[in-house]
């Protein structure tokens, strides 16, 4: 696969650096991410992510859009108030980058939902092996939750968009 001349212009100051190739955005091109949480967090990774032009992102989120995200969470805007965070997210970003296939889906994250026990399965991982990772990631030193309500984590990997792909 090679990139076209659209993904060239579109792709060009990242392109142009040192540490990055046409081989480089090809292999993001192909790559499988999903971000749990669309919040302060999610919403900037994912807006990061699919700019720099990463094949597939999936965004889950449970919540709604409330206008006190407004000024911490830059992909919504007033008009969103009320709407499901994952699916104005995955609009938003499907419209600024066509290349990219965005879904978005409402379910909340829990260790002990089917949903999010398929999302393991998915990954390759043990729900508790997940978990562990999360609870590192969002609780301090001393066992205190850092983000109350939910859980923001990105995961990429690139076996799983193999899998994905193959079907």
């Amino acid at each position: 696969m090679t990139l076209a001349e659209m993904e060239i212009e579109r792709y060009s100051r990242q392109l142009v650096m040192p540490e990055w190739s046409g081989a480089a955005q090809e292999r993001l091109g192909e790559a499988r991410v999903v971000v749990v949480g669309a919040g302060a967090l999610g919403a900037p990774v994912c807006a990061y992510l699919a700019g720099a032009g990463v094949g597939w992102l999936e965004i889950l989120d449970s919540d709604h859009v409330e206008l006190s995200n407004l000024p911490r969470q830059p992909l919504f805007v007033e008009g969103d108030v009320g709407a499901a965070k994952a699916e104005v997210a995955a609009a938003r970003l499907a419209a600024g980058n066509t290349g990219v296939r965005v879904e978005g889906r409402r379910v909340r994250v829990e260790e002990d939902n089917a949903a999010s026990r398929r999302l393991c399965e998915a990954l390759g991982m043990r729900s508790e092996g997940l978990f562990r990772e999360f609870i590192s990631f969002v609780d301090d030193d001393r066992g205190n939750p850092i983000f109350e309500n939910t859980i923001q984590y990105a995961v990429l990997r690139r076996e799983w968009a193999e899998r994905s792909a193959r079907g």
